[in-house]
């Protein structure tokens, strides 16, 4: 995936800033105009991808997720000080994705190295961590729920590494086979509110992904999510509370 035509990472983030700008503003200040919440689905689909190739590519594991975490720690702080109750935000859907698949590259780590009844205890760990992070999201309010939290699991589900995964995932290791297992995602996320919600549109976000050209892109936007998220909610809230 080592194009130089089409979207690098930078440029995926980017689009998903807008995106979710745009979801906002129709949340926010301009509910009269579904197709703003229409192409604010885009967001989430782009970011969780984005996380996902982050994850396999960060040399600094756990700065990576104490970022994330630190973040969805502090907003929520705030949001909680706000609203007076446990709101959840992207920055903790994603520290628990982050987790997962950090967990899950050990894991593919272990099973070249160990014997195989070993490699089935860990898998078996997993499978209990799954299940405990499905409990949690189910009484602790995250965003996007499980199915968002698994979307970036399943979009790294696959990637290898010469000597750190399974050698038959090389062959899943390819553009398409990710976008299919975030596309089954987007719609195991959207069927509990199919024919109610706009979020089934999600599953739009495939086409700008597809144009993903395996690049990081220009890396000084590293950090661009993390300070537009909060800054653009504060400023909507801002010209809502002018507006209203």
């Amino acid at each position: 995936m080592n194009r130089r035509f089409g979207l690098s990472g930078s440029t995926l983030k980017l689009l998903a800033c807008a995106f979710m700008l745009i979801d906002h503003i129709g949340a926010k200040l301009l509910p009269q105009y579904a197709i703003l919440r229409l192409l604010g689905r885009l967001a989430f689909p782009i970011f969780a991808f984005c996380i996902a190739e982050g994850c396999r590519y960060t040399r600094h594991k756990g700065r990576h997720l104490a970022l994330i975490f630190g973040f969805g720690a502090v907003w929520e702080g705030i949001l909680i000080w706000y609203y007076g109750s446990w709101e959840g935000n992207i920055f903790l859907t994603f520290s628990l994705s982050v987790l997962l698949i950090y967990l899950w590259q050990w894991i593919k780590k272990q099973w070249c190295i160990r014997a195989w009844y070993v490699t089935g205890a860990l898998l078996f760990l997993y499978a209990g961590v799954l299940v405990g992070t499905f409990f949690l999201v189910k009484y602790v309010h995250v965003e996007y729920g499980i199915f968002g939290v698994l979307s970036a699991v399943a979009v790294a589900c696959f990637d290898y590494d010469d000597g750190k995964a399974p050698h038959f995932m090389r062959c899943a290791d390819h553009l398409p086979v990710k976008l299919l297992m975030l596309a089954a995602m987007l719609v195991l996320l959207a069927l509990p509110s199919l024919g109610k919600t706009v979020q089934i549109y999600a599953l739009l976000a495939i086409i700008p992904l597809a144009f993903y050209n395996g690049t990081a892109g220009n890396r000084r936007l590293k950090y661009a999510f993390y300070i537009f998220y909060p800054v653009h909610l504060v400023i909507i809230g801002l010209i809502r509370e002018w507006m209203y």
